[in-house]
C-alpha cells in the first residue's frame, strides 16, 4: 500500500490496457487524475479495499432477485477486471435488468460513454 499512496502508477504496471480504452490513459491530464484517485483511495491504508471485498460476499439483507425496479447495467466489452460472465449472472438475477454492452471499451467505458448513462437515467 505505501507503493500505492508514493506511485499510484503501480496500478498500471503489468496491466495490458485494452485496445477500447487506451484513449482514456493517452489524456495526461486524465491519467494523472486517475492516478491522483488512486493514491487517495488508499491514503489511509488498505482497509477500504479488503471490506469492499469482503462486503461482497457478506449477506446484504436483501435478494438482488427481490429488486423489483429497473435496474440499467453498462459493460464494456474489452473489461479484463470485471468478466463478462459477472455481468450475465447479475443481468439473469435481476427481474428487470437493462443490459447495454459496449464493444468499443473496457473498464473504463463510462468515461467514454457517460452522455449515454446520463440520458438513460434522467429519461424519465
Amino acid at each position: 500500500m505505501q507503493e500505492l499512496r508514493s506511485r499510484p502508477e503501480v496500478v498500471l504496471e503489468g496491466y495490458e490496457t485494452p485496445a477500447g480504452d487506451r484513449w482514456f490513459f493517452e489524456d495526461e491530464e486524465r491519467r494523472r487524475a486517475f492516478l491522483d484517485a488512486v493514491r487517495e483511495s488508499v491514503r489511509q491504508g488498505p482497509e477500504a479495499f479488503a471490506w469492499e471485498a469482503i462486503d461482497v460476499w457478506l449477506p446484504w439483507g436483501f435478494r438482488v432477485a427481490d429488486i423489483a425496479s429497473e435496474v440499467h447495467l453498462w459493460h464494456g466489452a474489452q473489461d479484463p477486471i470485471v468478466e463478462r460472465r459477472h455481468v450475465d449472472f447479475i443481468v439473469q438475477t435481476l427481474p428487470n435488468a437493462r443490459l447495454t454492452v459496449w464493444n468499443d471499451s473496457g473498464h473504463q467505458g463510462v468515461a467514454r460513454h457517460w452522455g449515454e448513462i446520463l440520458e438513460a437515467v434522467t429519461a424519465r
